[in-house]
């Protein structure tokens, strides 16, 4: 019985390949699910370790999608599945079945591949898109919602520590802030064609 609870929680934290990740998803399809873009595990603990913590500790089965995955230590702190961005990419991202996805701005900025992965999950509207960072890409302006979440004692707590993991010296932040998209016919512009 023990072994069984430790492997069930190995399995739920770190890094995965995401060939058994796709796996899981498809064993668990009704499971809640966020979906983390971050260029590095620093930055997704900075900016969102309070938030990510919180969604976890709701019942959602939170991942992060890095394209550096070397140092990884600060997720697994925070009890967060971690993939490979690139590997991510291989495939549409609305076929991950995500209910949301968290896009970092600076990801979806410079990377093609993300905002086109971004664009597709929004037109097909059953996934949704929020984004998080230094600023808002400036065609989302008047198309999203300002979030700002309050972030409980135990994330604090928790984010404190992963922070110190990933070398970060600054203070825990007791709101994080996130923009959600939310008129879609305002970036009809933007979006692939069909």
């Amino acid at each position: 019985m023990a072994r069984h609870i430790a492997e069930s929680v190995d399995r739920r934290i770190g890094f995965r390949s995401v060939a058994d990740w796709r796996a899981d998803i498809d064993r668990r399809p009704l499971r809640r699910r966020l979906i983390v873009i971050a260029p590095t595990a620093a930055d997704a603990v900075r900016d969102l370790g309070g938030w990510m913590f919180d969604m976890t500790t709701a019942g959602w089965e939170v991942t992060v999608a890095v394209a550096d995955h070397r140092d990884i230590r600060s997720l697994e702190i925070l009890g967060l599945l971690v993939v490979d961005l690139d590997q991510v990419l291989d495939a549409p991202l609305h076929e991950l079945r995500a209910d949301t996805i968290a896009v970092a701005t600076s990801s979806y900025s410079f990377d093609d591949r993300v905002r086109d992965g971004v664009l597709d999950c929004m037109q097909r509207g059953a996934t949704r898109t929020m984004f998080w960072g230094d600023e808002l890409p400036v065609e989302f302006d008047d198309a999203t919602e300002t979030t700002r979440h309050r972030v409980s004692v135990a994330a604090r707590a928790f984010t404190s520590c992963a922070m110190r993991a990933a070398g970060l010296v600054e203070a825990t932040a007791h709101t994080e802030t996130i923009w959600t998209a939310r008129d879609i016919r305002r970036l009809a512009a933007l979006l692939p064609a069909s």
